[in-house]
């Protein structure tokens, strides 16, 4: 989580909430270590939680539009197994619609093996028996 506050946010921004919301410190302490006068830690701290706010908000937005529905994972499995196109198609426009995507696909000794991309680019490997 410190990784991406460091990522999102300018470096005194970063800072000054590092050092007032999880280190407790005072402002009148925060504006001596940054060198700034309080009144400045004080605006810049508030602007800080605003902007993780609306990040946070953002992110749950795109989470909730990049869902994975595990029945599309589900139905694309038991749609090869009865090798029906129509339902292989449906179930892989839901996963793609969600983000995923099939990456790679083959049979070996009798299984199937799916590979996936999810939204945030994690592989994943499903073997169907």
């Amino acid at each position: 989580m410190l990784e991406q506050l460091a990522e999102r946010l300018p470096p005194k921004m970063a800072v000054i909430l590092l050092l007032m919301d999880i280190f407790d410190f005072k402002a009148k302490e925060t504006a001596v270590f940054v060198e700034m006068n309080e009144a400045t830690v004080h605006v810049t701290l508030g602007r800080a939680r605003r902007r993780l706010k609306e990040l946070a908000q953002k992110s749950s937005e795109q989470t909730q539009a990049h869902s994975v529905n595990p029945l599309h994972f589900d139905a694309l499995v038991d749609a090869f197994h009865r090798r029906n196109p129509f339902d292989i198609y449906r179930a892989y426009l839901g996963l793609n619609k969600g983000g995923t995507q099939l990456t790679h696909l083959l049979t070996s000794r009798g299984q199937l093996h799916f590979t996936f991309r999810d939204p945030d680019g994690n592989l994943f490997h499903v073997v169907a028996k």
